[in-house]
């Protein structure tokens, strides 16, 4: 897994300049708050698009703005568990996790629907709506959905803090196994240094949209 991306977008007070790669390792994206580490996710996953540059994964261009090129966010190889997240759903948890299921090749799935049901602890919401769910039973529900993709990259954004305490403990321990059997690598923004550690020792620095 190669991760090229060269970006530029002004959103708001951020002017974010960032230029990053990524081999075969997970990393993570540490910074304070406003660095700009949800909006590189963001910029990836396809949730936001860049005025300029390029990024491409696993030499496949999913943005680059003197080609003309934009790849959908649907079609991108990408997982994501972004804290701000504009897509929206009136499907219940069920739909929404069986499509998920069904949309990804048999011979590309990594994890059974019943299993991660299981680990989340979804049962009691499987008949809600998406839209009614609390913030921490969306970001629940959308890493089921991004690790039901079978992805090559996974995005997650402050993910633990907002998930507690108790999966993350469950998490890490499956999230590394996937690194190292099956080299799924994971790029996890957050502004506390122990839990990017936990998944790895590999560190980008953000200030200011600039790497630094």
């Amino acid at each position: 897994m190669l991760l090229e991306m060269s970006v530029k977008l002004r959103r708001g007070h951020l002017d974010l300049t960032t230029q990053l790669s990524m081999s075969d390792a997970s990393v993570g994206l540490f910074g304070k708050s406003g660095a700009g580490k949800s909006t590189v996710l963001g910029l990836i996953a396809g949730t936001l698009q860049p005025q300029s540059g390029y990024i491409v994964l696993d030499g496949k261009i999913l943005f680059d703005s003197r080609k003309g090129i934009v790849m959908p966010r649907e079609q991108r190889p990408v997982g994501a568990v972004l804290q701000v997240d504009c897509a929206h759903s009136t499907e219940t948890v069920r739909d929404n996790l069986t499509a998920a299921f069904n949309r990804t090749l048999k011979h590309r799935r990594i994890f059974k629907l019943d299993f991660l049901i299981g680990l989340l602890e979804l049962e009691p919401i499987l008949d809600h709506p998406i839209t009614l769910l609390s913030a921490g039973e969306h970001q629940r529900v959308a890493l089921a959905r991004s690790l039901l993709k079978s992805p090559r990259l996974l995005l997650l954004d402050e993910t633990f803090a907002v998930i507690g305490n108790d999966y993350r403990i469950q998490l890490v321990p499956i999230l590394k196994r996937l690194q190292e059997e099956l080299g799924l690598p994971v790029l996890y923004a957050s502004q506390s240094l122990g839990e990017i550690l936990g998944l790895t020792d590999r560190l980008i620095v953000l200030e200011q949209g600039k790497v630094q």
